[in-house]
């Protein structure tokens, strides 16, 4: 069933949608201003949100911006008494898909929502269709390091444990907190990332614990914190080392307490909630340097994941070019039949310093920037002087043939993650050549 969430303070007109809705097959909530819409979309799915312009605690554009962080796939219909193109043009900006304009045509507004009711029947199919794929498989990589990595991955994911997830930026520590997330038994409870990088210092507080009205200057209506969003979910943090000492100590009481203290308010809130942090620092020195509080430390590491970098991945370096190659393929309806042996090379030999997210964003600009059906090094569009690739470097001291053979062949085999196939197709000889070659 599609649930529809009516925000409007005019209870005539919500009475009059609502039972229009309910008469096409919709579910509704009902909220008289943005504090309550806030509360029912954390805990309902919505799926189509009809928002009055004129609220009265927020601006209802605003108040789409506030429903968007909490779920990026509601329909939204904005609701309006006078028609002014550039408030209908700031709300489309803003995320909206279509405005009505107060008095409703009765059978115009019936035909908007049966369309964008069936709208969102086929996103939620399409979304079970994708939600029915075993999250472990999400995590694209045969290599030994990324089989290592799953195992644990499916070993503690159901357990309330902390998990600290450690590797340099770009690996995907985002992804892999989502995974253990919908590996747990907390799965059907919401899953709220907080990114102490996005976020100004003097704003993180009233971000994570949110604030009651008259907190501060400008504080003119309560706020729920991402904290309370998360309750009976996951609440993943990234980049960890990044939140201020004050803050620490008020994440270490939500950890072991279960606790917190919105900005301005006198009372303490209940949550239920697992934490699952990350970061690309390392937080041991910053607790020697007293930059980081040893008790968070100790209560966040209670299972650590190290999260490789792509350059110790072997062969799932060609394995995700090509996913990101089909991806993009499709996404653009380009047509590009695969990568160029020179392309293939450079793949082999970058060192992707930026790891999945870099190669991610190479392969992307790459269909885009492609001129014919295969794809060259130049689509990269990366500048010979900022190239780190793993070369094969020649000893400063003459050495026997045989030797400098037997130490490229090394190399090469250390650049595919030792796959003999794709080593000896490198090489440019057969796999039984390159058999031959090592036993001797």
């Amino acid at each position: 069933m599609v649930r529809y969430m009516i925000v409007e303070d005019d209870e005539l007109i919500a009475t009059m949608l609502s039972e229009l809705i309910t008469s096409i097959g919709g579910r509704v909530h009902y909220a008289k201003n943005a504090e309550e819409a806030l509360s029912l979309t954390t805990l309902y799915r919505i799926d189509i949100a009809l928002i009055d312009l004129m609220l009265p605690d927020i601006d209802g554009i605003e108040l789409i911006g506030k429903l968007r962080s909490l779920q990026q796939d509601i329909f939204f219909i904005v609701i309006t008494s006078v028609y002014e193109p550039s408030v209908i043009v700031r709300a489309i900006k803003e995320g909206a898909s279509e405005y009505l304009t107060k008095p409703f045509e009765v059978q115009y507004l019936k035909k908007i929502l049966t369309n964008y009711q069936e709208l969102a029947i086929l996103k939620k199919r399409e979304k079970a269709r994708l939600e029915s794929i075993p999250p472990l498989e999400e995590i694209l990589g045969t290599s030994k390091v990324m089989k290592d990595l799953k195992r644990t991955i499916a070993d503690i994911a159901r357990y309330d444990s902390t998990v600290l997830l450690t590797g340099p930026t770009g690996v995907g520590k985002g992804l892999i907190a989502g995974v253990i997330h919908r590996l747990s038994k907390r799965a059907d409870g919401p899953f709220i990332t907080f990114d102490c990088t996005t976020v100004p210092e003097n704003l993180m507080e009233a971000e994570l614990c949110g604030y009651k009205r008259g907190a501060f200057t400008g504080a003119d209506h309560d706020k729920v914190g991402l904290v309370e969003m998360a309750d009976g979910g996951t609440l993943f943090i990234d980049e960890i080392g990044e939140l201020p000492l004050h803050l620490q100590t008020k994440l270490l009481r939500i950890i072991d307490e279960g606790s917190f203290r919105r900005l301005g308010d006198v009372t303490d809130r209940r949550v239920d909630v697992r934490v699952i942090s990350a970061t690309n620092k390392d937080l041991r020195s910053m607790v020697k340097e007293g930059r980081f509080r040893n008790d968070l430390y100790y209560r966040l590491d209670v299972i650590s994941i190290n999260v490789p970098p792509l350059s110790e991945r072997g062969e799932d370096v060609w394995l995700l070019a090509n996913y990101f190659l089909c991806y993009y393929i499709n996404k653009t309806g380009k047509r590009i039949k695969g990568f160029s042996k020179e392309a293939e090379r450079f793949i082999w030999q970058y060192s992707w310093p930026g790891n999945v997210r870099e190669l991610k964003n190479l392969i992307e600009r790459a269909v885009v920037m492609a001129e014919d059906e295969w794809i060259r090094p130049s689509d990269f569009m990366i500048p010979e002087y900022t190239i780190r690739s793993r070369e094969f470097r020649f000893p400063e001291t003459p050495l026997p043939l045989k030797e400098i053979e037997k130490r490229y062949i090394k190399y090469v085999l250390s650049l595919t993650g030792n796959n003999k196939s794709k080593a000896a197709k490198l090489l440019g000889i057969t796999r039984n050549t390159l058999r031959e070659k090592l036993k001797e």
